[in-house]
């Protein structure tokens, strides 16, 4: 499907065919490939990727000129799992974020509603970008704890003081 063309193209796998991915190869061809093009706020990308029924496939990612409609083949990114960490980050989801998020409609609803909590909030997280929100929740919490320390060394000081210039 269209949905698994695109899962291959970003993560090198689909949720049909997670592991054996060559099973995607039509069998009267040696080579299946896909291009995808796509854009994460102002920067378009073209991830390309072929398998091979013997030897190895390529995988590559460039930053693309939608302007030109040419990809920079100087920056590329090659290899299967250096394009898929790159993509990954691009997104901001892992393949098992996208599949339980964007892949929803391909009767995966089911899935992501019998997900534990844990698991549906590590897909929410990351489907909204929530990740930054619970760092900065963590860096709130240290802050306040050291301010309450602080405030609680002040009031001991001023306790301190109290008691000596009484005496």
């Amino acid at each position: 499907s269209i949905l698994d063309a695109i899962a291959f193209a970003l993560f090198g796998r689909t949720p049909s065919f997670e592991r054996d991915t060559r099973a995607l190869i039509n069998q009267r061809r040696t080579l299946a490939q896909v291009s995808l093009t796509f854009r994460v706020d102002a920067q378009a990308w073209q991830v390309v990727r072929a398998i091979r029924q013997t030897g190895q496939g390529n995988h590559a990612l460039y930053p693309f000129d939608e302007a030109t409609g040419e990809a920079n083949q100087g920056a590329a990114v090659t290899g299967q799992r250096a394009v898929t960490e790159r993509v990954t980050h691009i997104l901001g989801l892992d393949f098992d974020a996208f599949r339980r998020s964007v892949l929803l409609a391909q009767n995966r609803f089911a899935e992501f509603l019998n997900a534990t909590a844990t698991e549906r909030d590590r897909v929410l997280q990351g489907v909204f970008n929530l990740d930054r929100v619970g760092a900065m929740q963590e860096a709130a919490r240290d802050r306040l704890r050291d301010a309450d320390r602080d405030a609680n060394d002040l009031r001991s000081e001023e306790h301190t003081s109290e008691l000596q210039s009484r005496e």
